[in-house]
């Protein structure tokens, strides 16, 4: 992606066109049924069924779709074929009926649904839970290269390892050919050990990806990461040109992961090393950090990420953090940490290794630390801070922003909130930008400080 931070909101104006505009493809090919009471041998009609959904899956082209009838199939699948442009290959439950693929006791494969160098495959409405063998287990994963994968309203749990395992991971290794196109929507996360890894991850030549409306929850490290850097592409190792919005995120700890030994590290919302991705609308609560933005490889940068518009508060550390942890790490540079809210925190906003970033436009409540660490090159203007413990630092804009009912968590703004109206005053927004309640933004010539654009009752 060429966009620099300049377009960011011409990208982002395009980004909601393209979900406005998008059709799902009606199916085109053949209709294949799988049951618990049919047979491999039959024929794979509605009244002579197969018997296991790899068997379904292994007849399947372009067009196609494998409806499942309602039962617990005990297998872990891999998708042989492909689709192609307007005749996607479809998995999904028969009507309304509840399909459980269940990985406990194979362990054949790690990974219950498992796509290499596929296109237009769209997996949809299953529940994925009970998957512990193999080196990295894994609900769904999806490597090598291709386009237009969908993976739509799924449930996935107890995934679990105590060195690596995911919930949902897309690992780009083909250097010159990205995994592109990938939607993740509308699915559930949730009671997943991770070890080292994540709840849901994209990895190396990833590029135009949508994580959006998902809910990811109860889990022992990352909720949504996108890590570049580790050589899992030898060249273009950099997920980039991505969409993270309106995913509800919570309950993410490490603490009592053994892997981290009692260290409280994990973010909700997490970019490692990625470059040119939105992240807005997403409410991250109750996880060691909300949102974070760094390197781990040194010299090397998480860049022109834009951070708008979410509600993030009750992190265990830190609320936004910027930078590397450590010496040895990156940079997060040329980011927008724009019209978020921050609550409760133990400490609103870490900056670490951070260079050249804007943080404007934010709301910082919290009885803890509002601003650790050393400004630099970062620009640090039009924000609400308060604390009632008083404001020994002296930052601009203390005052106090008068939610609603902050104590039930309603962090709209009073109608005498002084963060109305009070936002960079030279922000442009674009065509389709909404708040955190997909209201538009500027409602009145200016915008205002937070994730909530106050609109008179």
């Amino acid at each position: 992606m060429k966009h620099k931070l300049l377009s960011w909101g011409i990208f982002s104006a395009a980004l909601c066109f393209c979900t406005v505009q998008a059709i799902i493809p009606l199916p085109k090919g053949n209709n294949y049924y799988v049951s618990v009471s049919g047979y491999d041998n039959n024929t794979g009609t509605l009244k002579a069924p197969f018997r296991s959904v790899q068997k379904g899956c292994d007849v399947l082209k372009p067009g196609d779709t494998l409806y499942i009838r309602a039962g617990e199939y005990h297998e872990k699948i891999e998708i042989n074929s492909t689709g192609t442009e307007g005749e996607y290959i479809t998995v999904q439950p028969y009507g309304n009926e509840r399909v459980i693929l269940n990985g406990e006791g194979n362990s054949k494969r790690s990974n219950i649904i498992h796509i290499k160098d596929k296109s237009y495959i769209r997996i949809k409405g299953l529940e994925l839970r009970n998957s512990r063998d193999g080196d990295t287990p894994s609900g769904i994963m999806i490597e090598g290269f291709g386009r237009g994968i969908e993976i739509l309203s799924n449930k996935i749990y107890s995934i679990e390892s105590d060195s690596n395992s995911h919930g949902i991971a897309v690992y780009g290794r083909n250097s010159y050919i990205p995994i592109q196109g990938i939607k993740i929507e509308g699915n559930e996360i949730y009671n997943c050990r991770l070890g080292s890894s994540e709840s849901l991850v994209v990895n190396g030549n990833v590029e135009d990806f949508r994580i959006c409306g998902n809910i990811i929850h109860d889990n022992n490290n990352i909720g949504i990461d996108c890590i570049g850097f580790e050589k899992t592409a030898v060249l273009n190792d950099q997920p980039r040109s991505g969409l993270i919005a309106g995913n509800t995120v919570y309950n993410i700890s490490s603490a009592n992961n053994p892997v981290y030994e009692g260290d409280a590290c994990a973010g909700g919302i997490y970019v490692d090393g990625g470059k040119d991705i939105i992240i807005e609308r997403n409410r991250v609560y109750d996880c060691d950090i909300g949102i974070e933005v760094a390197s781990e490889h040194y010299n090397k940068a998480a860049a022109n990420i834009l951070v708008r518009s979410n509600l993030i508060y009750s992190s265990h550390l830190y609320g936004l953090s910027l930078g590397g942890a450590s010496g040895g790490n990156g940079y997060a540079e040329n980011c927008h940490f724009i019209c978020n809210t921050l609550y409760d925190n133990q400490i609103g906003i870490n900056m670490q290794k951070s260079r050249y970033n804007k943080i404007i436009s934010n709301i910082v409540y919290d009885t803890g630390t509002l601003l650790e660490g050393p400004l630099g090159s970062n620009i640090l203007s039009c924000n609400v801070f308060y604390s009632p413990d008083g404001n020994p630092y002296k930052l601009p804009g203390f005052k106090d922003p008068k939610f609603k009912d902050p104590v039930h968590k309603d962090f709209e703004l009073s109608k005498d909130s002084p963060a109305i109206d009070a936002g960079d005053p030279l922000y442009l927004c674009y065509g389709g930008e909404m708040d955190i309640l997909n209201k538009p933004r500027v409602s009145n010539g200016r915008i205002d400080c937070g994730a909530f654009e106050y609109e008179e009752e």
